[in-house]
């Protein structure tokens, strides 16, 4: 019986990181912006030319402190899904929290349009 169980669980747990590493069932879209990990917090490596982030007055080396409220970047939430967290369906809203030069945060809420490619 407590084999059993334990299955049960290694199971149920092996199925949820199978859906964490599977691409998501919409061709997903993002702000024009890939995100770089560092400490505390994950900062914005590359901003594109005319993308949302751009128009938005995103620049190379501001830092995420949340994405929607719901992920924080304090070493709360991998790297990984957090990054994930700013991709979406096109034309769906996220809102940023971002600390620039180390003293000035501020909110943006921005329309993910730019498509994702590998290799980006």
């Amino acid at each position: 019986m407590m084999r059993s169980a334990i299955f049960a669980l290694g199971l149920a747990a092996f199925a949820v990181l199978a859906r964490a590493d599977a691409p998501p069932p919409y061709d997903p879209h993002g702000i024009g912006a890939r995100l770089a990990e560092a400490e505390p917090f994950p900062v914005f490596a590359e901003v594109k030319g005319g993308s949302p982030a751009a128009e938005a007055g995103l620049k190379k080396g501001d830092a995420v402190i949340a994405i929607d409220g719901d992920y924080s970047a304090a070493g709360r939430v991998p790297f990984y899904f957090f990054a994930r967290g700013m991709q979406g369906p096109q034309n769906s809203s996220v809102e940023l929290v971002i600390l620039r030069d180390q003293r000035r945060v501020f909110t943006v809420k921005l329309r993910r349009t730019v498509a994702i490619k590998r290799g980006w």
